[in-house]
């Protein structure tokens, strides 16, 4: 798993815990906790519609979007 963002290195993590949470999945290590929900988002930028919502905490950082591949459905 990679995060990359404009502002700040990446960070790469090769060994996490993946576990069921409430309509998804958590996945968590030394480094972040990412919980990837079974809800669409849409990412606002380009009207594209994903089919996961994902939150992301990273040393106490906490990033919010969309994630998994394009939903065949249109906004």
């Amino acid at each position: 798993m990679i995060l990359q963002t404009p502002d700040s290195p990446n960070v790469i993590v090769t060994k996490f815990d993946a576990r069921p949470s409430f309509n998804g999945w958590r996945y968590t290590s030394k480094k972040l906790t990412a919980d990837i929900s079974f809800v669409p988002c849409n990412d606002g930028m380009s009207d594209r519609q994903y089919r996961h919502t994902v939150m992301l905490l990273i040393e106490g950082m906490e990033y919010r979007g969309c994630g998994g591949p394009f939903s065949d459905t249109q906004p």
